[in-house]
């Protein structure tokens, strides 16, 4: 089975939503049917990944992935001030 990086990520952000911090509840959580319904791709409902498969996908990251993901937030943050009447006197990053 091959798992698309959306199927992956919903499958890990739904998990962290029900309280599935780690990817331990992986294995329990892939045959839940509710869990299955939410992290189905493009409404498909496939057999969804394992916990080896969340486990490797969560380490692939490396340092530039990282350091890309990193600017996007702050471009992102930065584009967001732009569109607030309010703007913030000092924004600190630490």
């Amino acid at each position: 089975i091959k798992h698309s990086v959306l199927s992956i990520f919903r499958q890990r952000v739904y998990g962290i939503a029900v309280g599935s911090e780690d990817c331990n509840d992986a294995a329990r959580l892939r045959h839940d049917p509710m869990h299955v319904l939410a992290a189905a791709c493009k409404g498909i409902v496939q057999e969804l990944s394992s916990q080896p498969t969340q486990s490797r996908w969560e380490n692939s990251v490396d340092e530039v992935a990282l350091k890309l993901l990193q600017q996007s937030l702050v471009r992102a943050y930065i584009r967001h001030l732009k569109t607030r009447k309010r703007k913030p006197k000092v924004i600190r990053l630490s």
